[in-house]
């Protein structure tokens, strides 16, 4: 058996062991697997690939303008509420209940004004801002618990199935948050 993290003479060997693939950093990792649906499309080229039905769609997102009212208002609030790091927005360093209770609160008051037909501000996206903002700190909050009651039992946490962010790199000589009150747009 050679030294090293994987039971192959030759690295390239673990191409063709099904058991091991390619893994979310970009090595292999034992367990992951490629998932088959069983039914096939064929085209007209002679390539076949498994199905897209009962796959998520994720261009539907494209579908309407809100994704783009979205991407707008976080553009717009960028000025005010930097990246505290090349790529990772200011509003991602949430990562309190209280936090999370805040985008609760400014998404009901955005709803409310959109409702009332409010056109100070595009309300609309910042209820988009404020429920994704919320749904991203519970699940930060979730993966965290996980984390520390794997830690509490002598257990490595597996690698997040998510984007998460959950601190400014230590290497990273810039600009920092200032608190909890530095976090997403104008929209308190």
């Amino acid at each position: 058996m050679p030294d090293g993290p994987y039971p192959f003479e030759n690295p390239d060997d673990r191409i063709a062991d099904p058991e091991w693939a390619y893994g979310p950093d970009g090595g292999f990792d034992k367990g992951v697997v490629v998932k088959d649906s069983g039914k096939r499309e064929e085209f007209d080229s002679g390539r076949v690939r498994d199905t897209s039905s009962g796959k998520i769609n994720y261009t539907r997102v494209f579908d309407g303008p809100m994704l783009s009212r979205w991407a707008a208002h976080l553009t717009r609030a960028e000025p005010k509420y930097p990246d505290i790091a090349p790529g990772v927005p200011n509003w991602t360093q949430a990562n309190s209940p209280e936090e999370m209770e805040r985008y609760r609160v400014s998404a009901v008051r955005h709803m409310i004004a959109w409702l009332n037909g409010e056109q100070d501000e595009d309300h609309a996206a910042g209820v988009f801002f404020n429920i994704n903002g919320y749904e991203f700190v519970k699940l930060k909050l979730a993966f965290q618990a996980a984390e520390d009651d794997m830690l509490a039992h002598g257990e490595l946490p597996p690698v997040r199935p998510v984007p998460y962010r959950s601190s400014v790199p230590e290497s990273f000589d810039g600009p920092r948050p200032g608190g909890a009150s530095d976090i997403g747009c104008d929209c308190h």
